[in-house]
C-alpha cells in the first residue's frame, strides 16, 4: 500500500470512488457538487481498517463488529472493506445529502465512526453487507486497469508538454 509513490493506495482510493459512483450514484453526484473527494475521508476508514471506530465506542462491549470486519478483510482482502464502506455510506446517505461541505466532512471523518453502524447491535447488517453487496473481483480489476490506463495517458501528456 505505501510503496512506490503510494500507487496501491491511489488505486484503492480510485476504485472506491468508482464503486460509489456505481452503487450510490446520487450520493456520488452530491459529493461532486459539494467538492467532497474520497481522499478526504477514506484514510481514517481504510488505513485503520475501521478500527478507529473502536475508540468512539462508548459501550464496554467487545468490538464484535470490528472483529468481523477484520476477519472478512483477512479472508477476502480489500474488497470486504469496500463493501463495508459502501454500506456505511448507504446507511447514512439521507443524512449526508442534507449536509454541506464542512459538515459533510466532519460527519464522514469523525461522526460516522461514532454511530451505531459499528456497534454490536448492527452485526446482522454487517454480515448481510458481506453477502448482499456484489462487488466482483473482475469489476475491481477493470477499475484498477482503468486507473492505470489513465495514469499512463497523463504521463504521456506530461512528457509531450
Amino acid at each position: 500500500i505505501f510503496a512506490k509513490d503510494l500507487l496501491k493506495l491511489k488505486i484503492f482510493f480510485y476504485v472506491f470512488k468508482r464503486l460509489i459512483s456505481l452503487f450510490e450514484p446520487e450520493l456520488y453526484s452530491y459529493f461532486n457538487s459539494n467538492s467532497v473527494d474520497v481522499h478526504f475521508f477514506m484514510p481514517p476508514w481504510f488505513i485503520t481498517l475501521f478500527l478507529s471506530a473502536r475508540q468512539n465506542n462508548k459501550q464496554k462491549e467487545p468490538p464484535v463488529v470490528l472483529l468481523r470486519i477484520l476477519d472478512s478483510f483477512l479472508i477476502s482482502g480489500w474488497k470486504s472493506l469496500m463493501k463495508v464502506g459502501i454500506n456505511a455510506l448507504h446507511s447514512y446517505e439521507g443524512e449526508l445529502m442534507k449536509l454541506k461541505y464542512e459538515d459533510m466532512l466532519q460527519f464522514l471523518i469523525n461522526d460516522l465512526l461514532k454511530f451505531d453502524f459499528f456497534h454490536t447491535s448492527n452485526l446482522n447488517n454487517i454480515e448481510r453487507c458481506f453477502v448482499e453487496t456484489k462487488i466482483k473481483k473482475r469489476l475491481i480489476k477493470n477499475i484498477e486497469n482503468e486507473f492505470i490506463q489513465d495514469a499512463k495517458l497523463n504521463e504521456n501528456k506530461n512528457k509531450n508538454n
